[in-house]
């Protein structure tokens, strides 16, 4: 792998965001109790946080593509209203 200094900026931004998802998943998938109960909780403030992030990132991926596929299906819908005027110009739509 290349060093970092010359990755593309896109390509640091994808590096970046897999190590980020790795120790999401690393704090995320251990569980409290295999930590020293010590630790416990600045562990549960880590898992807490972590999840915060990663379903608010789930929620924007989620609501982005809806909108692509309310935008996607809009000239298909003008399409139908186009033909539905054309087979019946009464209609006022």
């Amino acid at each position: 792998m290349a060093r970092f200094d010359q990755l593309t900026s896109a390509e640091q931004l994808d590096r970046l965001t897999e190590l980020a998802l790795e120790d999401f998943y690393r704090i995320l998938a251990v569980p409290l109790h295999v930590r020293p109960q010590s630790e416990w909780p600045m562990w549960l403030r880590a898992k807490v946080q972590a999840g915060q992030l990663v379903l608010a990132a789930r929620l924007r991926v989620d609501e982005d593509s809806l909108r692509r596929r309310e935008l996607d299906a809009l000239p298909k819908l003008l399409e139908q209203i186009r033909q539905a005027k054309i087979e019946n110009p009464a209609l006022d739509l």
